[in-house]
């Protein structure tokens, strides 16, 4: 995966791995797409379906991103996320001493069997493939739609309080001052500070690791 595109998978991948009510209850794709349009994820704009091409692009970043979450809670022990384009589902893990009671063996966090469509979407060399020369400008155009820089300037207040939600005291604090800019490096240390401490998983809530995705979504676009 190209560098400039890594932020917004790693922020879709973010994004998702708080949405476990939702996937517990099961979701589609394509009311899973229309969730991540909206605040507080963003994450595709409104052209995200109209097109062919751009629609099998945003399938495929979707799928790239709910397999990579699938690998990560399988080895957390969370659940099995079932991934099809009608229904993606979190099943609970079977431990393996009452797995001969289970009635849905899709509902274990071992693999029992390697997985086509994961190996597919996993390798983002299946993206590019399927790229021919007279749509690259297309392509290029679907991700500066999904990157988190194409976004309106902020307004001081929202840039403080995404400084204060990601403890950013020191900017946070300088109300009226000099507009700063940290180093992508720094912002994205402060980004996995505080989405650690927000995240439901370790004893957050999911408005504030929405707040959080937010927050920096906010201050990488400036």
């Amino acid at each position: 995966m190209e560098k400039q595109y890594e932020n917004s998978v790693s922020l879709l991948i973010d994004s998702l791995s708080v949405m476990q009510p939702t996937f517990r209850e099961g979701i589609s794709e394509f009311a899973l797409i229309q969730v991540l349009k909206h605040p507080p994820y963003e994450v595709f704009d409104s052209h995200a379906l109209s097109d062919p091409l751009v629609l099998f692009k945003t399938h495929f970043v979707l799928f790239h991103a709910l397999y990579t979450l699938q690998g990560k809670w399988r080895q957390q022990a969370v659940g099995e996320l079932d991934i099809h384009t009608t229904n993606i589902i979190l099943r609970p893990c079977i431990p393996s001493s009452s797995r001969s009671w289970a009635h849905t063996p899709s509902a274990t966090c071992e693999i029992t069997s390697p997985d086509p469509l994961a190996r597919y979407y996993l390798d983002w060399q299946n993206f590019e493939t399927t790229q021919k020369a007279d749509v690259n400008a297309l392509l290029d155009d679907f991700w500066s739609r999904m990157s988190v820089n194409q976004q309106p300037p902020l307004s001081e207040k929202q840039r403080h309080h995404a400084y204060r939600v990601l403890g950013i005291v020191e900017l946070a604090d300088n109300e009226g001052g000099s507009h700063q800019h940290l180093a992508p490096e720094t912002l994205k240390r402060y980004y996995r500070k505080a989405l650690a401490k927000a995240h439901p998983d370790k004893g957050g809530s999911v408005e504030r690791a929405q707040a959080v995705i937010q927050a920096y979504r906010w201050l990488a676009g400036q």
